[in-house]
């Protein structure tokens, strides 16, 4: 071989090019090949031009070589390859084209070949027919979809579930003994050279043609192995996966959507009663509805796609769809939590340093904390569309590539999302605390029961929701998956926008004050908004807060009614309305502790 010899144009053998049956010129800086090249050389058999400096291939670069078998130009910069580059090399049962540019292979003349190698060639977009003998080939780590078209391909367009078509119609296969399709067990390598693997091959048998009409019939077919194997995460049907987890999601995804809006419509519309508690829960609807359109959309993609998402990997996972909805989804994820954590602390300050307006949260400071938080959401959901990993790794399009930073900016995101939700238990123990102290000394278990098990509901929704996921992907990052990459996707789908369905109920929807509101609003609105206002307002857990037997004796303790807002989170604002008085009795030994009722604490 003539291997690392710094030769810039291709040698000439004059006396034994003849015979020559095995060439290698690699590490050499080769730019171009011409016809004249490679036209002495008929008995060659295995040609090797690896790490090279070729830019294309023409057509017919490779005349009179019906011999060889292996062709190796990998790490090449080639760009373009010509339709009828390898059109003379009827004999090639090897091709290796790792690392080089191309985003079409030709076929043409390759239709004994075996095995293809195109290992690193990322701009790759698609594999033409004509690979009928094709058994082994190798792809880059995120072109499984075209592992999916090749094998759909082998068994034809027709053949790829339990329907055919016949006519132009689909229709449903008999499955009687002589009609049935049968699978047949073939040894099958697992890799270039490695250990095989037994596969099953759909075949048909011939009998399973109607007696009548024309039908598409697909030949035996030789085994295929190729690599990457879809997964999960990068599937060949659909973008879910599971019929079932469309469903659930087709479910969540309306629920958040509508549920989010009504929030921000009421909050919004009426501005005189907006304050820093409906400021903060309003940034939280925002998240949480940007959640809901990712789901929706992920759902209606998945539907629209069912059965031949391959088909539609390269515009939706790699193109701007898959980077909008990955940015919505961390966008919204990393907002809820610093919304969620500021709602938290306006609570914890509002109950625990109730008789200290000084430690209350403004408007102003609540403004400022905000755009900091959307700052880091923002600059969180934009970094995989710059580079540091990215959203087209899967099918769901969430920034679980490791590459390129990708797994510093998991592990960022992870640590940044369960310092916040300690933080959140942190604050809700101090309040569960201070309720609990103001009320040790008066018979109120029932009150207090219902504190923590409203409590109890917020810490356990967060706690489902970003636990699993943390748990399983920080594990993942450390080599030490704890489920599999299918039960993963599940996870992720089913649990990731949970919160964004729950928290607009949880912080707004089932408090009376929003539901007076929202009354209120329908009345201003509707005809029909008389009697949707009383049956808002009789809704059941929506009694007066004067009804209460929850409020502390007056002649035992001086007692104080708070013109505040009638929701747990919304006490921040010590003025408040005159039409949601809360009542609230303070202990003689503990000044900055307070007793509220039941309406008060109901988030």
């Amino acid at each position: 071989g003539l291997d690392d010899n710094l030769i810039d144009s291709f040698p000439v053998f004059n006396d034994f090019s003849q015979k020559l049956k095995i060439l290698s010129l690699r590490g050499n800086n080769i730019k171009e090949l011409k016809l004249q090249d490679l036209n002495k050389f008929p008995e060659l058999e295995e040609l090797h031009l690896g790490n090279n400096k070729i830019t294309s291939l023409q057509d017919g670069v490779f005349p009179n070589m019906k011999k060889i078998k292996i062709l190796e130009m990998s790490n090449n910069p080639i760009e373009s390859i010509a339709s009828h580059a390898f059109e003379k090399l009827v004999s090639l049962k090897t091709l290796y084209l790792d690392g080089i540019d191309i985003e079409n292979l030709p076929t043409v003349g390759l239709q004994n070949l075996i095995t293809l190698s195109l290992d690193r060639v990322h701009k790759l977009r698609t594999i033409p027919e004509g690979l009928e003998r094709i058994e082994n080939v190798k792809l880059a780590k995120e072109k499984s979809f075209l592992c999916c078209k090749l094998k759909f391909d082998r068994i034809g367009p027709h053949l790829t579930g339990p329907r055919t078509k016949f006519n132009g119609t689909t229709r449903s296969m008999p499955t009687t003994p002589t009609n049935r399709a049968t699978r047949s067990e073939s040894a099958t390598p697992a890799g270039f050279g490695k250990r095989k693997k037994r596969r099953s091959i759909l075949t048909l048998s011939p009998s399973a043609a109607p007696p009548t009409g024309p039908i598409n019939t697909v030949p035996p077919s030789r085994p295929l192995n190729c690599t990457p194997e879809p997964t999960a995460f990068q599937p060949c049907e659909d973008v879910m996966g599971a019929d079932w987890l469309t469903a659930v999601s087709f479910i969540i995804a309306p629920f958040a959507l509508c549920g989010n809006f009504v929030v921000l419509v009421v909050f919004l519309c009426l501005a005189r009663n907006y304050n820093v508690s409906r400021f903060l829960v309003t940034n939280l609807a925002l998240a949480d509805l940007s959640m809901g359109v990712y789901l929706l959309s992920l759902v209606i993609e998945s539907v629209i796609t069912s059965g031949e998402y391959y088909k539609h990997v390269e515009r939706f996972q790699f193109g701007l769809s898959c980077n909008v909805l990955g940015f919505l989804a961390m966008f919204s994820s990393e907002l809820s939590v610093f919304s969620l954590t500021m709602i938290t602390v306006e609570r914890y300050l509002t109950i625990v340093y109730a008789m200290y307006p000084r430690y209350r949260l403004t408007m102003r400071t609540a403004i400022i904390c905000m755009i900091i938080g959307w700052i880091v959401a923002i600059t969180v959901a934009v970094l995989p569309i710059r580079g540091v990993g990215s959203y087209g790794k899967v099918a769901i399009c969430l920034p679980f590539d490791t590459d390129n930073g990708g797994d510093l900016y998991l592990f960022f995101v992870f640590g940044l999302n369960g310092v916040g939700f300690l933080f959140v238990c942190a604050l809700y123990a101090q309040i569960y605390r201070s309720v609990f102290r103001t009320n040790n000394s008066t018979p109120t278990r029932g009150h207090d029961s219902r504190v923590a098990r409203r409590m109890a509901l917020l810490v356990f929704t967060d706690f489902a929701c970003f636990t699993p996921i943390a748990i399983t992907g920080i594990s993942a990052l450390l080599g030490n998956p704890l489920i599999d990459v299918k039960q993963s996707k599940y996870l992720l789908v089913f649990f990731f926008p949970l919160n964004g369905l729950l928290n607009p109920f949880l912080y707004a929807i089932i408090t009376k004050t929003f539901r007076r509101d929202l009354a209120a609003l329908l009345k201003n609105c509707f005809v029909c908004g008389g009697t949707l206002t009383n049956y808002i307002s009789n809704f059941p857990g929506s009694r007066s807060v004067q009804s209460t037997n929850d409020v502390l004796n007056p002649s035992a303790r001086p007692s104080l009614d708070f013109n505040a807002m009638g929701g747990f989170h919304s006490l921040g604002n010590i003025r408040g309305s005159r039409e949601n008085p809360v009542s609230a009795s303070f202990s003689k030994s503990e000044p900055n502790l307070v007793k509220f009722n039941d309406e008060a604490l109901n988030s």
